[in-house]
């Protein structure tokens, strides 16, 4: 997992709950997440990250850590990183 993605998305947390949490262990829902926090944070980490992200995976991905390395791994399908060469699908 990138530290620049983790980054934003503790950023991206901070933006929703006003403050940064303190580490990538950190629970949506202990943090006082609810679905409403969750379209915010979905905004936020689009905004923050370029990476749009359903609140649904938001929920299964509760963490910022899991969050990051979500939308980490969703960044490298992307851009094709994990594509064989030659192939399109």
């Amino acid at each position: 997992m990138s530290h620049r993605i983790l980054d934003q998305v503790r950023a991206a947390w901070g933006d929703v709950f006003g403050t940064v949490p303190a580490g990538p262990d950190e629970d949506f829902f202990v943090c006082g997440g609810n679905s409403i926090l969750a379209i915010r944070l979905q905004q936020a980490l689009l905004v923050r990250t370029g990476t749009a992200v359903s609140v649904a995976e938001l929920l299964r991905h509760r963490t910022i850590g899991a969050q990051a390395a979500h939308i980490g791994s969703a960044s490298k399908s992307e851009s094709g990183q994990d594509r064989v060469p030659g192939r399109e699908c």
